[in-house]
């Protein structure tokens, strides 16, 4: 019995220091984009990432750990990502197949 009322009693404090974990992560998170979006306004992945952080600011406060875990996953891939300048994409198109 005693086993299992640790046990329980872990998990919970586990989890909740999970969820302050995720959310310090998010705040570092945005933090830097707003640092990105000072220097580099014009960038796409950084004004994609911008929006994505703040759809799911909207959303943080029922948002469980995985959530939280998994949008700051989508907003680090979005920053992550290269997105080919305009002639780049303009030549690929012109491109005779």
């Amino acid at each position: 019995m005693r086993i299992f009322l640790f046990a329980l009693a872990l998990a919970i404090g586990g989890s909740s220091f999970a969820q302050a974990r995720c959310a310090d992560d998010f705040k570092e998170l945005q933090a830097r984009v707003d640092r990105q979006m000072l220097q580099q306004p014009a960038q796409p992945q950084v004004a994609a990432a911008a929006k994505q952080l703040k759809k799911a600011s909207d959303d943080m406060n029922s948002m469980d750990e995985v959530d939280c875990y998994n949008a700051v996953a989508r907003v680090r891939r979005t920053l992550a990502t290269s997105v080919p300048p305009q002639e780049v994409k303009d030549a690929i198109a012109a491109k005779p197949r």
